[in-house]
């Protein structure tokens, strides 16, 4: 289950913006696997790095996705800047864990209106 922990972000401010979405959710007993799309702007600023935050009982942490493309965004919006917004994340599973999506873009996290607990 790869994963990277990122201590670089940590100090970064949090702003609303950008547009994203998580596509799929899959809870197993062990594991939850995120995917989806995220960007910073529809004008061809994609994000530099894709970010979950994970609360749990008032602790959190945040650990990179992996990139991968999403063509079908990059369509949609006419920008094939955008072409590499996908994201996919494999966390340990934590029941009632809240997971919110960020992007890093020059310095600040923009954080993504969409979010879901873990049962």
């Amino acid at each position: 289950m790869p994963r990277r922990l990122v201590e670089g972000h940590a100090a970064f401010d949090m702003r609303p913006g950008g547009a994203c979405n998580f596509d799929q959710v899959r809870v197993s007993a062990d594991e939850v696997v995120s995917s989806g799309w995220a960007i910073r702007s529809v004008d061809g600023s994609p994000a530099d790095a894709v970010l979950l935050q994970l609360d749990v009982a008032g602790n959190n942490w945040r650990v990179v996705a992996n990139r991968n493309e999403r063509s079908d965004v990059a369509v949609y919006y006419k920008n094939d800047a955008l072409r590499m917004s996908g994201f996919t994340a494999t966390v340990k599973q934590q029941a009632g864990m809240n997971v919110k999506l960020l992007r890093a873009f020059e310095g600040h996290l923009y954080v993504c209106p969409v979010e879901y607990v873990v049962p």
